[in-house]
């Protein structure tokens, strides 16, 4: 597996606006316009084309380019100015004026952002130039080609594993040493049942007497390294009522013991951990579903960030792998922002290797405080594949974000990369509120970009992306959120 694979297409900034560049010595079609791709994607534009102007400057329509690349865009038509944004930058234009400010500072230009046919055209070079992007004019074609640097990059990992510990095999160091080595992961986790360590049933969060508990984050701090490998360690909170359900539990101090502590008096001792985060695990009549996941508060949303779809060590779909996604969309719609995962919930000597499944991560870094950051920001999706790469923006949003802007319209991409040819998609599902479905499309490729325009509807409030492929392998995306 190659370890910090780039995510490509969305948002890079550059993400601003488009390209533009100066072209001496060009012929252009001034009635036909010229084209614009983002790494290798073409930018549709619905009403108005890019074109470049008598001075031989590039522009394009803003909100078109800037959401394909992964950036937001907003208009003040009282101040006739354009603010377009992504995690790193904000760049505002004014109409017809040759400045423009980039975080705050005044940048001069050497064309200025227009207003044609009621839509608004940028320049783009000064962008690329500032952002270190590159755009090559081709001739032949009449297209600028652009090539986004990647804002984060996909991690590829487990977040549910157990060993002698509780009821496992092997030692706390060989699952580590295992991952690390033989499954060429960028993270694992080791996540032991709690109720079976040392003294467990006294501890709290403030304080614990387990030597197990003690030498399992002793061990993972030994085997962390930044950049390399990511080593954490978490617990599992296992109830046996059928109804309250498992839950993982990460980055704390101490922990609690499910004889210690019901469910609902939990989330109130969770609360207060907020540099925690925990896991809905396997979901379903086996093991319960966190009593219809109820109990919800704010509170108790800022510290339960993710959701088990896929669990187990088997292959696909037999008995020791299941699916536990038809209880997804019912967390959501209880009102839990949660991302969702694939945990191999391995309790054998063969961690990661059982099987090709995998949470990704979306981070800018490969360490932990990167990575607990993007997991507190949902940028996760769940992979029934070893090394498929999902891109999902909406509006300019990367999946797990949380819009709270007026929504018009949903200008929905998706991008799909598997480096393994048979590894084709057969279809792309969108999924809202309800488990219902707003956007269906076959395909037969192992590299999609696929972009589509929906109307939003009062009663939807998050969408979520499941990619399917040939073998039947699914790519569950997290969610966008439209904040009400």
């Amino acid at each position: 597996m190659t370890r910090k694979k780039k995510i490509g297409y969305a948002k890079v900034l550059l993400c601003s606006i488009l390209i533009m560049i100066s072209f001496a010595n060009i012929q252009v079609d001034a009635q036909s316009g010229i084209g614009v791709r983002v790494n290798g994607v073409a930018v549709v534009f619905k009403d108005t084309k890019a074109f470049i102007n008598n001075n031989n400057y590039a522009l394009a329509p803003v909100r078109e380019l800037c959401e394909a690349l992964g950036a937001r865009v907003k208009w003040n038509g009282a101040l006739k100015q354009i603010t377009i944004t992504n995690e790193e930058k904000t760049i505002i234009l004014t109409i017809n004026q040759k400045t423009a400010l980039v975080d705050g500072k005044e940048i001069s230009l050497k064309t200025q952002a227009v207003l044609k046919n009621n839509k608004t055209l940028v320049p783009i070079k000064f962008i690329t130039d500032t952002l270190n992007h590159k755009a090559e004019w081709k001739q032949k074609s009449q297209m600028i080609d652009i090539t986004a640097q990647p804002l984060y990059n996909h991690y590829r990992g487990q977040l549910h594993s157990h060993t002698g510990v509780s009821d496992g095999y092997g030692e706390v160091e060989e699952a580590y040493k295992w991952a690390k080595e033989k499954g060429n992961v960028d993270f694992f986790a080791v996540t032991d049942h709690s109720n079976l360590f040392d003294n467990g049933d006294e501890a709290t969060f403030e304080s614990h007497n387990s030597e197990e508990w003690a030498l399992m984050k002793k061990t993972a701090d030994e085997y962390n390294e930044d950049g390399e490998f990511i080593a954490i360690a978490g617990y599992e909170l296992t109830y046996w009522d059928k109804v309250s359900g498992h839950m993982n539990t990460y980055n704390t101090e101490g922990f609690y013991s499910r004889r210690s502590i019901e469910l609902e008096p939990y989330y109130e001792k969770l609360e207060k951990e907020v540099d925690s985060f925990s896991q809905f695990n396997h979901p379903g009549t086996t093991w319960g579903d966190f009593q219809d996941f109820g109990f919800y508060s704010k509170e108790r949303d800022d510290v339960i960030h993710l959701f088990e779809v896929g669990n187990g060590p088997g292959k696909q779909l037999n008995s020791d792998y299941w699916r536990c996604d038809g209880y997804y969309f019912k967390a959501l719609d209880k009102g839990w922002h949660v991302a969702p995962t694939n945990g191999q919930d391995n309790h054998n000597r063969d961690w990661v290797t059982t099987n090709p499944f995998r949470t990704v991560i979306l981070a800018k870094d490969l360490t932990r405080e990167a990575l607990f950051d993007a997991i507190r920001e949902h940028r996760v999706y769940a992979a029934e594949d070893k090394n498929v790469e999902v891109n999902y923006t909406l509006n300019g949003y990367v999946m797990g974000s949380e819009i709270t802007d007026s929504v018009n319209q949903l200008n929905i991409y998706i991008g799909v990369k598997d480096p393994d040819v048979a590894d084709k998609v057969q279809d792309i599902t969108i999924y809202t509120n309800g488990g219902k479905i707003v956007d269906y499309k076959t395909f037969n490729s192992n590299n999609i970009n696929y972009q589509v325009s929906l109307a939003p509807k009062a009663e939807q409030s998050y969408y979520y992306v499941r990619i399917r492929q040939k073998d039947n392998n699914y790519i569950i995306t997290a969610p966008i959120w439209i904040d009400k």
